[in-house]
């Protein structure tokens, strides 16, 4: 099914202008519990929402993804009482509207990981969150420093990856129902009468992700600040950032130690990762109950791959930041099908040590490249 053919299934799109818009989330407000953009401490986040005025629906990218709401940081999942032992979890339906087209596909991403045909596992936990979270994403026009979405071959402007989007404008938004659940949001409801049909085809967004050979067409990601210095020379930004590459051609080849210099092994940029999903298991006892608990877990701690013998293949810090691009850039590929790396440029921004995986990844590509061409 295209992209027409899906989006024209369900239901018409609607221009709303900026009051329509806002009682239209007042409405949900009433309905759901509602995860957005807000600001907190200075900074947009995604968090739950009380009141519509609340909301910041703009270009601006959240400090943090929203992978909290299907993965959270600290999550109960199971108690060991006396003579049985049951499930912790706690699970609510919610909305989350306003995620940028970046973190839809890290969405995907997750799903993969946790529930998908090739994975290993299905993930009960995450499985369930993911089955209550409806999802209204909307589009990004304004690129951050760091960000390389478009070499993901992630298209900003639309997405359709959630169950309905929301296409800012001047003074509104179009919004287009993409599933069922999508369209039932504002059944049984007058908030649309009025408003006119937003005529939609599939090139209004550029449905179809970047391809290779297409130009980015936002500015380049030469970006200011700490870590986000100026793109190698020889590197061809016109490319989708993939790594092609089998594990022996890079392995013990690329200057690993050069790239992890600054890290300080803090592990900020897999807290702060949408794709990252690393966790630990730990009990603790109160009142003869013991809980297991869920806890992210970062794979740039020195102690990350202990083994219970004493044991641990990744002391130093080359091989553990290493472990980390080579995850999303050439094992998860290889197991899932799909690059563990969106381009959202948060890991870039916050890294206190200026690494910046965008270039690192650039650079082996380029590395490659000329030793491929040597050996021709």
């Amino acid at each position: 099914m295209s992209a027409y053919e899906m989006r024209a299934n369900f239901g018409s799109s609607h221009i709303l202008t900026g009051n329509q818009l806002r009682a239209a989330l007042d409405d949900l407000l009433q309905k759901f519990t509602v995860v957005a953009p807000v600001m907190a401490d200075n900074k947009l986040v995604y968090d739950e929402v009380k009141a519509v005025g609340d909301i910041v629906l703009d270009d601006g990218l959240p400090y943090k993804s929203p992978k909290e709401i299907v993965f959270p940081r600290v999550e109960a999942v199971m108690r060991f009482l006396e003579n049985r032992v049951e499930e912790a979890q706690v699970i609510k339906p919610v909305l989350l509207v306003g995620a940028k087209p970046c973190d839809l596909a890290a969405m995907k991403v997750l799903d993969e990981v946790f529930t998908g045909e090739q994975g290993r596992y299905k993930d009960s936990f995450y499985s369930n969150r993911r089955d209550f979270l409806t999802i209204i994403g909307m589009n990004c026009r304004e690129k951050k420093a760091g960000c390389f979405c478009e070499e993901r071959g992630i298209n900003p402007a639309f997405s359709l990856d959630c169950d309905g989007f929301l296409t800012l404008q001047d003074d509104g938004a179009v919004y287009e129902p993409l599933t069922e659940k999508g369209t039932d949001l504002f059944s049984g409801t007058d908030l649309f009468s009025g408003t006119d049909e937003a005529s939609i085809n599939s090139a209004s967004h550029g449905d179809e992700p970047v391809q290779d050979g297409a130009k980015p067409d936002r500015h380049s990601v030469e970006s200011e600040g700490p870590g986000m210095g100026p793109v190698p020379d020889g590197v061809k930004l016109e490319k989708m950032l993939v790594l092609e590459a089998i594990e022996g051609e890079v392995f013990n080849s690329m200057p690993w130690e050069k790239y992890a210099e600054g890290c300080i092994g803090c592990g900020t940029c897999t807290f702060i990762c949408p794709t990252c999903h690393c966790f630990n298991l730990r009990d603790s006892e109160k009142n003869g109950i013991v809980t297991r608990t869920r806890v992210w877990d970062s794979c740039m701690y020195p102690k990350f791959t202990l083994h219970a013998g004493g044991h641990n293949p990744r002391t130093k810090k080359y091989e553990r930041f290493r472990q980390r691009v080579l995850h999303k850039y050439l094992y998860i590929p290889e197991n899932y099908g799909c690059t563990a790396c969106t381009g959202c440029g948060r890991c870039i921004r916050s890294c206190p040590g200026g690494l910046n995986i965008r270039n690192t990844v650039a650079d082996i590509r380029s590395q490659l490249e000329t030793k491929r061409e040597v050996h021709v």
